[in-house]
């Protein structure tokens, strides 16, 4: 990473803390604070790569066209995960798929385009439907904006 891509962010330690990491300093452990604060960072962030895994699982973004069948969704629900979904473009959902795997399968849909799947299906897609903006979703707003987005 060049000096023009880093981030500067100010962090407060206690003198014990830094009298720690100049000691190690000292012995040749570390070629400074930075080096240390930044390799302590980047070790606690891998610690946790896992998380970051299953947030990306979790979180689906589409520019196009995307299609759920309950086997499908029932693979998020199995491994206790809820989807996050943000669509451009168009969302379907298969015959076989239920409300109540709707609930179970999706924090969130959000979608600029067009919702096909069963009746019962979309009802229970409204519940978690948001807009663009990240608002709940109201059912008349795209008639009252005279857009489209059902």
């Amino acid at each position: 990473m060049s000096d023009d891509e880093l981030v500067e962010y100010y962090v407060k330690l206690t003198p014990e803390i830094v009298g720690k990491i100049d000691v190690l300093i000292h012995e040749k452990l570390y070629d400074s604070r930075d080096k240390f604060i930044e390799r302590a960072l980047t070790e606690q962030l891998n610690l946790h790569q896992s998380t970051f895994d299953d947030y990306e699982k979790k979180k689906v973004f589409v520019i196009g066209v995307v299609h759920y069948s309950a086997k499908g969704l029932e693979k998020y629900v199995a491994k206790g995960q809820k989807i996050d979904l943000k669509v451009i473009g168009k969302v379907g959902f298969a015959l076989d798929v239920t409300p109540q795997l709707i609930t179970k399968a999706f924090n969130r849909i959000t979608v600029a385009g067009s919702l096909k799947g069963p009746d019962n299906v979309l009802e229970a897609v409204r519940q978690v439907r948001y807009t663009l903006s990240g608002k709940p979703y109201v059912e008349d707003q795209d008639k009252l904006l005279g857009t489209d987005y059902t």
